[in-house]
């Protein structure tokens, strides 16, 4: 239906990453080639000034800029996985963030 530039534009990943804003979490995880590792519980994402940030209550977790940042939300629509260069620790990360549920 989209060509596939219009995913891969500064635009639309900018778009994308604004709609977790302000999002609640209860774990973030990173993928790593010998599975998944578990990184903090109770956290929250804050796009804003042009970056992504996943922010635990003492640290922040994950800075990319939101024009580099990729984001796909999960299948079960349980949490969204970001890619990108993190500033924080100097190279390529995939984190998986999974939104706090409430009834």
């Amino acid at each position: 239906m989209f060509p596939k530039r219009y995913y891969d534009s500064p635009g639309y990943r900018r778009e994308a990453a604004a709609r977790y804003d302000r999002k609640l979490l209860k774990c973030v995880t990173e993928r790593r080639e010998s599975g998944e590792a578990v990184l903090t519980r109770d956290a929250y994402i804050c796009v804003d000034a042009g970056y992504v940030f996943v922010n635990a209550e003492t640290e922040s977790i994950f800075k990319c800029r939101d024009e580099d940042v990729r984001s796909g939300e999960l299948m079960s629509h349980d949490g969204v996985i970001f890619t990108g260069f993190d500033e924080i620790s100097g190279r390529e990360r995939s984190i998986v963030c999974y939104f706090k549920y409430y009834r």
